[in-house]
């Protein structure tokens, strides 16, 4: 009846307020979130209408102008993207086989020399990786390892002691010494440094001296 008294709230106004804001903040009650392209295609919009229009159309004549120059937008966008993808992909290229020639790109001899010119520096752990370098390149250009990009100390010895197992000692102990040196920031000096010089020269002489057929015809005369 009209002249009875409206029933008393159960909940507060500040309750309903609260359980309004909980029902609306419910992910099927949120905004989608737009595209890439929505996204592109309304900065598009926006310039035209900032920066185009005023000066192709002041006067609100033909559209189709805005549509030629909204195309030529799109190509030059499309065009810097794929310029630099392009260069991105040529740099990353370039980068690798500079990293591929990294070992290889200088003589045992040139490797040397500079591991003197670190060490008369005092530059003693560069010295040291000069030197293992020098050390892999006469491996290398003896056929006893190849000159794989990335490959670790590990895998070069592995390979090596692999082909001549002869080099399992030396070769060893003078990765070892490089290794501690350049991961491990061990300390090292002119000790360290004639130590691996030694090293490498028992492995220069035992690769210089024994062929690889040799050595696994040895090998397998032995199993």
């Amino acid at each position: 009846m009209s002249g009875e008294p409206l029933p008393i709230p159960e909940h507060s106004a500040e309750e309903v307020r609260e359980k309004i804001a909980e029902i609306l903040s419910r992910k099927e009650f949120r905004p989608s979130s737009k595209s890439i392209f929505e996204r592109f295609n309304e900065w598009l919009n926006d310039l035209l209408d900032d920066f185009v229009n005023p000066i192709i159309n002041p006067a609100g004549g033909p559209t189709w102008l805005r549509m030629l120059v909204m195309l030529a937008l799109v190509v030059l966008v499309v065009f810097v993207v794929v310029r630099l993808t392009l260069t991105m992909r040529s740099r990353a290229k370039a980068n690798s086989e500079s990293h591929a020639s990294t070992l290889t790109r200088r003589t045992g001899r040139e490797w040397r020399q500079e591991a003197e010119e670190h060490e008369r520096a005092g530059a003693w752990r560069d010295a040291l990786r000069c030197r293992y370098r020098a050390l892999l390149v006469e491996l290398v250009n003896r056929s006893v390892v190849g000159d794989v990009p990335a490959r670790t100390a590990g895998e070069y010895r592995i390979e090596a002691q692999h082909r001549l197992p002869l080099l399992k000692e030396p070769l060893k102990g003078a990765t070892d010494l490089f290794e501690a040196s350049w991961y491990g920031n061990e300390p090292v000096g002119l000790d360290e440094s004639q130590i691996f010089q030694e090293l490498a020269d028992q492995v220069v002489a035992i690769a210089t001296t024994t062929s690889i057929s040799e050595s696994n015809s040895n090998e397998g005369s032995e199993l």
